[in-house]
Parts: C-alpha cells; structure tokens; sequence
C-alpha cells in the first residue's frame, strides 16, 4: 500500500502568499499615508537633541568637558542682561536663587547663568549685551553654619576636609572684626556671597625693579597684567575701595579665608582641590593659553611665539589666560599668583593656592601658608570679594 505524503496543497499555498501580499500593502499604506515614518525620524531627531542639550548642560555645569565647551561655547560672545536698578532675586533654569546686587547685570548664556555651574555678573554692558566691566562669581552658602574656615588634606587623590588647627583668624581688632561681622550677616541673609572671576588685575604692566604704583585700578577682567608687587595692607585698601559707591549695592573686601575655602567646597565636585597636578598654571602642568607672558630674563611682559605652556616650565600669564584653569567660571584658583587673603595666623597673614613656579600637589588651589604683611613679590596677588550691601 502507498504511504500517504504529507504537505501543503497549491491552492492553500498561493492563498497564503496572496493574504501575506494584501497585508503587506496595508501595513506600508498606514506607515506612509500615516506618517509613521515621519514620527520616527522626528522622534528621533527629539531624542538626539534632548540628548546633546542634557550632555551639554552637564558639562557646562560640571565643568568636565573643556574641549567640548571651547568648541561650542566660546566662540560665542557671552551675554548678559541689563543691569539692574535695585537688588533683585534671580531664579535659574534649575530653580536655585541668587541676590544680584544693583549696579550688576547677570548672564543670560547658557555656560554662565546657573547657581550650579557658576552664575556671572557683572558691573558693566555693551550694546551689543557683552560684559565689559568687572566680573564676579556668585558662591552658594545654603548652610551658614557650614560658612567655615576649612583646612584640607594634601597632596592625596580626594578634595578632603580636615580640622583647620592653629591660630587662624579672620583678623584681630575691631578694623577687622566688625567688617568681617557684616559679611557674615549677609552670607547668611542672602545665601551667599561673590568672589571675583579673575584675579586682581590692572591694564599697567607691573615689573621687577620697576616703579609699581599701589593707587592703579584694580579689574576683575579677562588678560590683563595680575596685579602682583604689592603687600597686603594696600592689597586690603584696594578691595575696599572697589565698590565705595552707592550706584553699586555691594560692599567690596580683600577675600577672607572663609570665602576662599567656601569656593573650595563649591568646586571641589568637578576639581581636586587638595591636589592640583591636573589643573591651574603650575611648573609641572601643560596647557595651551592666550595673551602674554611675563619674561624673567627682560623683566618684562611679551608676546608669546606659541600658545602652549610645556610641563617642567615656570610662566607667570595675564589673568584667566588658560580655559582648562577654570572652575565653574571662576579662574586661577589654583597657581599663576599665590592670593592674599584676609585671615592671619598670629602676626602674619594667610595666602592661599600656589605659584606659576610651584607644583601643583604641593601648592594645591586649597593651601594655606602665610607671609608677613610687607612681602611685596611677583607671585604674590590677591582677589576681591563682595557680599551683597542691603539686608532688608
């Protein structure tokens, strides 16, 4: 007997084929009729900017990518608001809260306009809605109790606070205590203070052996000369004179060491401030730079043939020279010129960081050393602080 094969039939077969045709031509008439694909090239395009948008804020806030921020961000002038007629709360995009003091504007771009990131003011605007006046960094404070002077560990692979022991100050005498009170009344009223985005500086070139005058303009401003070869009372005396105004709602000071180290804190999650070897103008760090150089040999400021500072080379630079030397905004903290501060230990007085000559684990963003009040040098400098006037 014939064993019976088992399989599919013709008939059932083009049947099949046809079903599977028809069904075919439904699904592409809905894609395209539909928009099907039209949704998933838009969704697409969403996600991928959603994406870099997201990308992009993380590295402007965190200070992480500088190649990425050069490329997109500096090519772009910088804008700022107008400035503003009275004291006024801003609210950024991640609804954290600055006071911006009257006679300031506040940036507007997107690098320089968050609390997080490290939110800009300045004193002066041009038409076009760039900065061309002094700039200034707003320092959170949220906790006053945390408004301390802080030692750190160095030279280690963490930004580590420790006890800060000794006879550190803030300042003996009432010429010292009572401004210092009033600082610290407002840090606490309005959540913080500012510290100056650059290093002290003047537009006269200041040399060795030369005639220094202590009554030049002190700037808070982009590549001009640090203002270096000067001692700490007339370092104190310029801070002050700063803002002395009344168009201006900012009281201006010589930065106390409790605001240096409440900066150290705000930076200390994008930057080792216990050890510098990756960061700030120092002997052993290779970065590239702009503007000029101070040659030792001529004892004068000079042109660079080339914008790149090799390691194992000493070069003093004109303030925020160098990008990658940033911190949320906020340049040379770490290295160029060590910075007078208000805090003394016993008859001396406190610099902080470190020079162009030293090496950055030894002389980290945060260290604290001292130096009697007539030393005038030219790694020595200083920078300004304000806190807001009003505390109504």
């Amino acid at each position: 007997m014939k064993k019976q094969e088992k399989g599919i039939t013709l008939i059932a077969l083009v049947i099949t084929i046809i079903v599977m045709l028809i069904l075919v031509a439904v699904t592409i008439n809905i894609a395209i009729n539909g928009g099907l694909f039209n949704y998933a090239q838009a969704a697409k395009s969403e996600t991928k900017v959603t994406i870099e948008e997201e990308q992009s804020f993380i590295n402007l806030g965190n200070g992480l990518s500088y190649n990425q921020l050069i490329a997109e961000y500096v090519g772009t002038p910088e804008k700022f608001s107008n400035i503003y007629a009275q004291d006024a709360d801003f609210t950024d995009r991640n609804g954290k809260t600055a006071r911006i003091p009257k006679g300031f504007a506040v940036g507007q771009s997107r690098g320089i306009n968050t609390v997080t990131g490290g939110l800009v003011i300045t004193d002066s605007v041009a038409e076009d809605g760039t900065s061309n006046g002094n700039e200034f960094v707003w320092i959170p404070v949220d906790d006053i109790s945390k408004f301390t002077r802080t030692g750190w560990a160095t030279d280690t692979n963490t930004s580590t606070e420790q006890y800060l022991g000794g006879n550190y100050a803030e300042g003996n005498g009432a010429d010292t205590m009572a401004p210092y009170r009033a600082m610290r009344a407002s840090v606490e009223q309005w959540k913080g203070f500012y510290i100056a985005r650059y290093e002290a500086g003047t537009t006269i070139a200041r040399v060795e052996n030369g005639t220094n005058s202590v009554s030049d303009t002190v700037y808070s401003k982009k590549l001009i000369y640090p203002y270096n070869f000067i001692n700490w009372t007339n370092a104190k005396t310029l801070s002050e004179g700063m803002y002395s105004d009344s168009e201006h709602g900012v009281t201006s000071t010589l930065c106390y060491g409790v605001q240096w180290d409440s900066t150290m804190r705000f930076i200390k999650d994008i930057k080792n401030v216990s050890n510098s070897t990756t960061w700030g103008n120092y002997y052993n760090n290779e970065f590239d730079y702009e503007g000029k150089y101070y040659s030792e040999a001529s004892s004068r400021w000079l042109t660079a043939e080339t914008t790149k500072k090799s390691a194992e080379t000493s070069m003093l630079l004109q303030t925020g020279a160098c990008a990658e030397n940033q911190a949320k905004n906020i340049y040379d903290l770490a290295g160029n010129v060590r910075e007078l501060t208000m805090e003394q230990n016993r008859t001396y007085y406190v610099w902080r960081s470190g020079t162009y000559s030293s090496n950055g684990n030894v002389n980290p963003a945060s260290c604290r050393s001292i130096c009697d009040k007539n030393l005038s040098y030219k790694d020595l400098g200083f920078r300004v602080a304000l806190y807001v006037s009003s505390l109504t």
